[in-house]
């Protein structure tokens, strides 16, 4: 009697296990909809849940497919910062500060910052020309700019020293010339000689 009781007890609890585990059609369509979400863009957990919610459904049902989604959180703030990398000029300070805004964890984001890319050959004189065209700053604040946007001291040196040191491009060369009106006084003279000429004979002519 007392196996058959335990017997009973354990098939009914795991009835209720059975059915406690089992998703309704809602949580099943919740998670359906995070796959969805995060294959097509980085999110972090409390970013995925903010899209269900706003997708309508309910908070049981966006926090269910936020645990079962399996998703490596990491790696979404990863994919992330590459994404703001490729595609703006944002300083290292702005990136992680919009992970946070993203809802990503300082931990998170301190791990996605160690696979920021660095700048190629070459990248620290294109960005320090840039940011000499774009206002007048001076040399340390070229530097400063380069180092926010993830580049060594010494290397952010280097090219703003060679970009400030170089040559005036074609257009300001031009200007320093000596422009063809500075000689164009000559030729008149010339003319007034040759006008002056016949004057000159014919007052010959009166004197004889």
């Amino acid at each position: 009697m007392n196996v058959k009781a335990i017997i009973l007890a354990a098939a009914l609890m795991c009835l209720l296990l059975g059915t406690a585990m089992a998703a309704t059609l809602g949580e099943t369509m919740a998670l359906q909809e995070a796959s969805t979400l995060l294959a097509s863009m980085p999110l972090s957990a409390s970013g995925l849940l903010d899209r269900l919610r706003l997708g309508g459904y309910t908070e049981e049902e966006a926090e269910y497919a936020m645990r079962q989604c399996q998703a490596d959180w990491t790696q979404q703030a990863i994919r992330a910062i590459k994404g703001y990398q490729h595609v703006s000029q944002m300083s290292l300070d702005a990136i992680a500060h919009q992970l946070s805004d993203d809802g990503f964890t300082k931990d998170q984001i301190s791990e996605a910052m160690k696979h920021l890319e660095e700048p190629g050959k070459g990248e620290a004189e294109r960005l320090a020309r840039q940011y000499r065209n774009l206002s007048e700053y001076s040399r340390e604040e070229l530097v400063d700019q380069l180092k926010k946007e993830g580049i060594e001291e010494e290397e952010a040196r280097k090219a703003v020293d060679k970009v400030l040191g170089e040559a005036p491009t074609g257009a300001d060369q031009g200007s320093h010339e000596p422009q063809p009106a500075e000689g164009s006084h000559e030729p008149p003279h010339e003319a007034d000689a040759t006008r002056e000429g016949p004057e000159h004979e014919k007052a010959g002519e009166h004197g004889n």
